[in-house]
């Protein structure tokens, strides 16, 4: 796969704590889905970053 990009999850049901939270069984479910993206941010400037160093030069 040459494919590569970035998802957003803005569920805040992911979250391990909250009033929101997904029961363990159910996180770890959705969390399976998302182990093949191997970098985390949780902060938009450091996504942003990512994806410009990733463009293609024009």
């Amino acid at each position: 796969m040459s494919d590569s990009g970035l998802v957003g999850v803005l569920d805040p049901r992911m979250l391990k704590v909250g009033p929101f939270a997904y029961p363990d069984a159910t996180r770890n479910l959705y969390l399976s889905a998302l182990r093949r993206f191997d970098r985390r941010f949780s902060q938009l400037d450091k996504a942003t970053v990512f994806l410009r160093e990733r463009r293609p030069a024009r």
